[in-house]
């Protein structure tokens, strides 16, 4: 039996130490989400197994009191349907830059990843401005637009790697049968793009679902307001009282993001890696 190298075993102990100051953060909010508020006040999350007194009413609490349902509700709003903007344009314009040929195609596509490097706090005011002038401030519409945009040249890197590295003899057999452009995209080429688009809407809807600055320009603390919104004022106004009540709301913001990562997790790694050697 072969012994583990220093460096093998180097490398588990970094893993283990980066794993450990990720979830010893998030076992202290899970834990202070079933205290008491007046132990959460009083002793550290880590005494409550000694002396347990674990209680479900701060989630009642989120619920009844800060609404966190319609938070919820509204943060799904925003956030489908920025998925769906995005992976529709993103889809059909990385499969132009993937599979297509023109004059300028590579400059343009280079252009269009240029706009990666643009931080959205430099658009802030500009785009407030616009959206103001357009009458979308405090509609869902302003953060469709968006969010859908910012990730626009990362959505479309993705699929055009993605589209390129399909095989060249698909479309050319599908020529030969005499399929047209529309048939051999929704035939062929969005099938086998399924794991590249599956990873680009997780890559959105985390964003989305975590976006908390244009989300509190955009829409405001109105009855639009999203999850993290909600959270972000309960933590404004933290008091021993509440500590319960934000840790509590800050674990059902993060159910949704989980549930729809670990159930397309297999396409994730799929979708970003392919394409990586090609195109």
């Amino acid at each position: 039996m072969r012994r583990p190298s220093v460096g093998r075993l180097a490398v588990h102990l970094v893993l283990a130490i980066v794993i450990l100051f990720w979830l010893v953060p998030a076992l202290g909010l899970l834990v202070t989400s079933f205290r008491t508020g007046s132990a959460a006040a009083t002793s550290g999350w880590w005494t409550e197994f000694a002396y347990p007194q674990f209680t479900s009413s701060a989630y009642r609490g989120a619920f009844e009191q800060v609404s966190l349902g319609r938070g919820l509700l509204n943060s799904l709003l925003v956030t489908i349907p920025a998925n769906v903007v995005l992976v529709s344009f993103a889809t059909v314009v990385g499969y132009v830059f993937g599979r297509m040929r023109f004059r300028g195609r590579d400059v343009v596509f280079m252009l269009t990843i240029a706009l990666m490097a643009l931080p959205p706090q430099m658009a802030l005011g500009p785009l407030f401005q616009l959206f103001s002038d357009l009458g979308l401030t405090g509609h869902y519409a302003s953060m469709w637009i968006f969010q859908g945009g910012f990730v626009m040249p990362l959505a479309v890197l993705i699929l055009r790697n993605f589209f390129a590295s399909i095989p060249d003899e698909l479309f050319e057999a599908a020529e030969v049968d005499g399929a047209g452009p529309a048939s051999t995209f929704f035939a062929i080429a969005l099938p086998l793009a399924l794991p590249g688009i599956l990873s680009v809407f997780i890559f959105q809807f985390i964003f989305s679902w975590n976006d908390l600055m244009m989300p509190l320009v955009l829409l405001g603390a109105s009855d639009k307001a999203t999850v993290t919104i909600q959270i972000a004022g309960m933590v404004g106004s933290t008091t021993a009282d509440n500590q319960t009540l934000v840790a509590a709301s800050a674990i059902v913001s993060v159910i949704v993001p989980l549930v729809v990562f670990f159930a397309l997790q297999r396409y994730f790694v799929r979708g970003l890696m392919s394409g990586a050697v090609k195109g």
